[in-house]
C-alpha cells in the first residue's frame, strides 16, 4: 500500500515491464521504512551503458538521500537499499531515544 508520494523517472532509456514491477516492488517495500507523509522521487538515468540512480526522501522528519551506479538497475537498488536503511535506521533509532 502507497502512503506516500512517489515521482520515479527514467532519463535515457525506456524500461521493460520487468524492471518496472521490480521498481514498483522494491519502492512499495521502501514506502513501509520511510516516515509517514515522505516524498519520495528516484530518477535513473542513462549514459552510453552506465545508469546512476539517485533516491531522495523528504518528509518532516528528516531528509534521506542514496546514489548509485551500475549497469544493471538490480545492483542499483541493492546498493541503494542499503545506503536507505542504513540512513533510516539511525533516524528510528535517534526517533526511539528522544
Amino acid at each position: 500500500m502507497i502512503k506516500n508520494e512517489v515521482v520515479l523517472q527514467f532519463q535515457g532509456f525506456h524500461p521493460s515491464t520487468i524492471t518496472k514491477n521490480n521498481l514498483a516492488e522494491f519502492v512499495s517495500e521502501l514506502n513501509d521504512e520511510v516516515p509517514h507523509g515522505a516524498s519520495i522521487k528516484a530518477t535513473f538515468t542513462r549514459k552510453d551503458h552506465l545508469i546512476k540512480g539517485i533516491f531522495m526522501i523528504k518528509s518532516s522528519a528528516g531528509h534521506f538521500f542514496a546514489t548509485a551506479s551500475s549497469h544493471k538497475i538490480r545492483i542499483i537498488t541493492h546498493k541503494i537499499r542499503e545506503q536507505l536503511r542504513k540512513q533510516l535506521s539511525r533516524w528510528k533509532h535517534n526517533k526511539v531515544i528522544a
